[in-house]
């Protein structure tokens, strides 16, 4: 399950990415000059990060919109986002 502290955590302002047309993304690490490549439903959970939802409201959404349960989203989603946050795309939200 996704920890409630995930929720101060947003793309990092060092990002770029580019989506293409079949749903994929590519995110480019600016300070590092590196991509990293996301599967369509990682690109979604993104494009939703980088418009301002917290990751609960992100997978909430995603949930709803693919008809599947939010814990099961959540759990799915566990790892990826802690590979999100140990490649530095992920930070936590400055106050």
């Amino acid at each position: 399950m996704v920890e409630r502290n995930v929720d101060s955590l947003v793309p990092s302002p060092y990002t770029r990415t580019a989506y293409s047309d079949d749903g994929q993304a590519v995110v480019l690490q600016v300070w590092a000059n590196t991509w990293t490549h996301l599967e369509p439903t990682a690109a979604k959970l993104w494009r939703l990060l980088n418009d301002g939802k917290t990751v609960s409201e992100a997978l909430a959404e995603l949930a709803a919109r693919f008809g599947l349960s939010a814990g099961q989203l959540e759990a799915d989603f566990a790892t990826p986002i802690q590979e999100l946050v140990k490649e530095k795309l992920l930070v936590k939200e400055r106050s």
